[in-house]
């Protein structure tokens, strides 16, 4: 009688032992699935296509800002430094103009800098924009030269304009050639690879034309700082303008986003802004004050799944440190559960 009281209680403490077992397997595996079903936020989440990145002049501060109005800083430059130009490589790395050191860098978008060429002192490089070759093409203000510079760090000049014209904003047109706003002489002309220059159009004395772009159809996208205007210039030479910002805004660089609109650096006002192709301008995100946001580019589409939600398999590398909690969870129970089935 005893033996089978004792057997009885084996047997039920053994099925109770498989229900635990049972239960908690079940449990893994649904928090399992439930883990990887969930949109897990990638580690170091990178740019993604559509981002602008913005050189901040006077804070020395290379920035990343979302269309929705989020801002991140990707490297902090040392003071003074004052970033202007920006352009985006093949990589995804960003090619910077540095004004106040006379260096053209690339920062990654991780935050890593690496100096690619120092010019002279007083050279002032302004804009920049990446040929079809990887090139650097570089508009030095302080000596007024448009030049090349190698990824490996071999400069060339292409054109050595008159002194005083002041190259600000670049840009590279379908057929190669070189499209530059020249602060000084108020002039929107072309040079070519081979060193020729045409002018393509003359604003009104003291406009101030700085930054430049070129959209689908071919026209340049002009930002006057000085007259506060945003204009499109024809390949044959007319201007139209397409938004009068308040006095004081100082626009800036300019890109063109995949929808066509206009991406302004409002440099006074401490505002990144778009403006559309009718002319109508809405806010993208305030600065600091005193911040000075001159240059811009937009991060492009990429082939590659860049952030975003992960895979399966990605989520199963970013949560193995919590599955491997589980299972020594599970096994601690179970254990537990044995133990117990054995005391009298």
């Amino acid at each position: 009688m005893f033996l089978n009281s004792q057997r009885a209680e084996f047997v039920d403490r053994i099925a109770t032992l498989r229900k635990h077992r049972t239960l908690l397997t079940v449990t893994i595996l649904v928090l399992t699935a439930t883990l990887l079903l969930q949109p897990v936020a990638p580690v170091n989440a990178q740019p993604q296509p559509s981002d602008y990145i913005v050189t901040e002049w006077v804070a020395s501060v290379l920035s990343m800002v979302t269309p929705g109005g989020v801002r991140t800083p990707i490297f902090a430059f040392a003071p003074a430094t004052v970033p202007i130009g920006v352009a985006i490589d093949s990589a995804g790395n960003y090619i910077v103009a540095e004004r106040n050191t006379d260096v053209l860098s690339s920062v990654t978008p991780g935050g890593v800098r690496t100096p690619i060429f120092a010019f002279a002192p007083g050279t002032w490089p302004y804009g920049v924009a990446i040929d079809s070759a990887g090139n650097y093409i570089v508009a030095e203000q302080g000596t007024d030269v448009l030049s090349m510079v190698t990824p490996g760090g071999v400069r060339t000049p292409i054109f050595a304009f008159a002194l005083g014209t002041l190259p600000a904003g670049v840009a590279i047109d379908s057929a190669g050639n070189y499209i530059v706003a020249e602060e000084g002489t108020d002039v929107l002309s072309m040079v070519t690879p081979g060193g020729v220059r045409t002018p393509i159009f003359a604003f009104a004395p003291a406009t101030g034309p700085f930054g430049v772009a070129i959209d689908s159809a071919g026209n340049y996208i002009v930002t006057e700082w000085i007259t506060n205007v945003l204009s499109s210039v024809t390949p044959g030479g007319v201007r139209t303008p397409i938004f009068a910002f308040a006095p004081f805004s100082w626009p800036y660089g300019v890109a063109i986003d995949s929808a066509g609109n206009y991406i302004v650096a409002e440099g006074s006002t401490d505002v990144l802004s778009m403006v559309t192709p009718g002319g109508v301008r809405t806010p993208i995100f305030a600065f600091a004050p005193g911040t000075a946001p001159a240059g811009v580019a937009i991060v492009p589409p990429s082939p590659a799944p860049v952030g975003g939600v992960l895979t399966p398999v990605d989520k199963l590398t970013v949560l193995s440190p919590y599955l491997v909690l589980l299972v020594l969870l599970g096994a601690a129970v179970a254990v537990v559960a044995v133990r117990r089935s054995r005391r009298p």
